[in-house]
């Protein structure tokens, strides 16, 4: 029997080596590759802005006068630059194979794993980097630095940042996935629309 025209298009769409819409899997590569490259090109200059502001952040404390905590907050941010690193190396690895479906999946599944990983990483980050930043600035601007965290005044400041910390690392995952949305939702959304396309084909 004959086949039916929606059988025909699903079959030009799905089929990396289907003869009978090349084009349309032509566009759907090419729109699949464009997600995917330029998440990795946001991606990549996100961590390098994040090694240059551990060596700003600690570099502008240490001259403040807190080196060690400087050190810390420098180590704490190269450490978020560190892992994604790796996850960047992760997500190089992966090449448009047997069709552009399956190509988008590993990606969703990448990016799927990366928001997991980083969910956890920041549920202890954040209150940490709260806790070591508030503390730095309230050294570099006492008269007696390490001294006047003996004071009564002290926990003025500390307080509503030990706060703070707790409340971050509460709501941790909402953060990072609001700032996830804030820098690459466009893409996410591109991401999904394209998924939804081929499972409505597939269908």
């Amino acid at each position: 029997m004959q086949q039916s025209i929606e059988n025909i298009w699903k079959e030009g769409f799905l089929k990396e080596d289907a003869l009978i819409a090349p084009k349309l899997n032509n566009l759907f590569d090419q729109k699949s590759i464009h997600v995917v490259d330029t998440f990795k090109r946001r991606f990549r200059i996100n961590i390098i802005l994040v090694a240059i502001g551990s060596l700003a952040i600690g570099g502008g404390f240490a001259l403040a006068g807190v080196p060690v905590l400087a050190t810390c907050m420098c180590l704490m941010l190269a450490m978020i630059a560190f892992i994604g690193r790796k996850e960047l190396d992760k997500l190089e690895d992966l090449e448009l194979g047997v069709s552009s479906y399956e190509y988008l999946q590993a990606f969703n599944t990448w990016l799927k794993d990366m928001i997991s990983l980083f969910g956890t990483v920041y549920r202890f980050w954040y209150p940490c980097f709260i806790l070591i930043f508030g503390l730095a600035m309230f050294v570099a601007n006492t008269d007696n630095g390490w001294y006047d965290l003996m004071n009564r005044d002290s926990l003025a400041v500390m307080l509503p940042m030990g706060l703070l910390a707790v409340v971050m690392s509460l709501f941790s995952k909402q953060v990072f996935e609001w700032d996830l949305k804030t820098i690459y939702g466009g893409l996410i959304t591109k991401l999904e629309e394209l998924l939804a396309d081929f499972e409505e084909l597939q269908a």
